[in-house]
């Protein structure tokens, strides 16, 4: 049979992206090929420098790259699949290729049950799960993400992968999303629990050399994006209530205040753009409290990862299916409620007590035992072959 990973986003530095820079060399030596979409240029950069021409060969490219990577998984059958990411990659090719082949699905994110694929409450922002199980209760004020399908199609989508569920094997990251899942489409699903790893965590627990820019020294680090579902209206109301700590954002003050809807008013919190090789990894390593307050029913993050990696106190919000949850079953984070007048009360009394960061780190091995310790590729081999027995 041949082999096939199929994913919608390609080599990149984004979180899946930076996973693909990890699977493709291996999925290639262990006989797959990689079918993906083209790497995107920016139109609005292009528009905005007024090169006209470069934003319509941007679109051509597009189209054509599109048109190109339907037409390959069309022609595919009685094949092995390992497909990633169904929103990028298209719900009706997913739905396609697992009549005609032997398909594992990735699981990325809560796209699976909820259009906004971070189940994210629009109206509450706490962790939403009325749509586990029946996808038909999608709120009003849900819209699909991160491709902007009609709501209608992508419920539609939901309603057919329930239906076909059982011809397919679910590959989780972990114990937590391993649940949901199950709670989603039934018990007798076919779900392994396989672990997630970019790459971008060291797996001896040995001391690194860093460099710190001592110009990048807070009180509380902001592990996240300028998005709601990761917790940023959460950080910045914690910052309300706690002005006499200096607070750290690695996104412009533009792009939060366009998440938040309102203007950022808080002399305590220091926005830069940055990305973990530009200065956010500095800031983590020297923060007396790194934050990730994702609010939805997160997987394995890596930013959670290398908060409890390469910093000393890592807090996060509580969910009930989030991987915070289980991570902290064998690692001390602080678990903050969604009341943010007590989570400040926290963090004050954690940071009183941690006059530095010169305390030890958490034990970094534990960290390893969150990562997939065995390829993915040799967990779809064994399960192939234990069911052609």
């Amino acid at each position: 049979m041949k082999k096939y990973l199929v994913s919608g986003i390609p080599i990149s530095d984004s979180g899946v992206g930076r996973l693909m820079q990890k699977m493709v060399p291996e999925a290639k030596e262990k006989g797959y090929e990689f079918i993906t979409l083209p790497v995107l240029g920016s139109i609005k950069e292009a528009l905005k420098r007024h090169q006209y021409n470069k934003a319509f060969e941007e679109i051509i490219h597009r189209l054509f790259g599109r048109l190109l990577f339907d037409l390959r998984l069309i022609l595919i059958r009685d094949s092995v699949i390992l497909f990633i990411h169904p929103q990028i990659s298209g719900f009706k090719n997913l739905l396609r290729l697992i009549k005609n082949n032997r398909v594992y699905v990735y699981v990325m994110d809560n796209g699976f049950f909820c259009v906004r694929s971070y189940n994210l409450d629009p109206y509450n922002q706490v962790e939403c799960l009325k749509c586990v199980g029946a996808p038909e209760n999608v709120l009003q004020g849900c819209q699909p993400y991160p491709a902007a399908y009609p709501k209608s199609s992508n419920t539609l989508f939901l309603k057919s992968l329930m239906t076909l569920s059982r011809k397919v094997v679910f590959l989780a990251q972990n114990q937590n999303q391993r649940k949901i899942l199950k709670a989603h489409f039934g018990d007798d699903i076919d779900c392994i629990v396989v672990g997630m790893n970019t790459g971008e965590i060291p797996l001896a627990d040995e001391p690194e050399m860093n460099i710190l820019d001592e110009n990048l020294k807070y009180d509380v680090v902001y592990h996240g994006s300028s998005h709601l579902a990761k917790g940023i209206s959460y950080v910045v109301q914690l910052a309300r209530y706690l002005k006499e700590v200096s607070f750290f954002v690695p996104e412009s003050r533009e792009s939060c205040e366009i998440a938040l809807g309102s203007f950022i008013e808080c002399e305590n919190i220091s926005f830069r753009e940055c990305r973990w090789e530009s200065g956010l990894k500095s800031a983590v390593s020297q923060a007396r409290l790194v934050i990730n307050p994702s609010l939805w029913s997160a997987s394995i993050e890596g930013a959670l990862l290398k908060s409890v990696f390469y910093g000393y106190k890592v807090a996060t919000v509580e969910t009930q299916y989030g991987f915070e949850g289980e991570l902290s079953e064998d690692i001390n984070l602080i678990r903050l409620p969604h009341d943010i007048s007590l989570a400040a009360k926290i963090v004050k009394d954690t940071l009183t007590h941690c006059s530095s960061t010169e305390e030890p780190r958490v034990s970094r091995s534990k960290i390893v035992d969150f990562l997939n310790q065995k390829s993915i590729f040799d967990v779809i081999d064994e399960h192939l072959f234990e069911n052609s027995l």
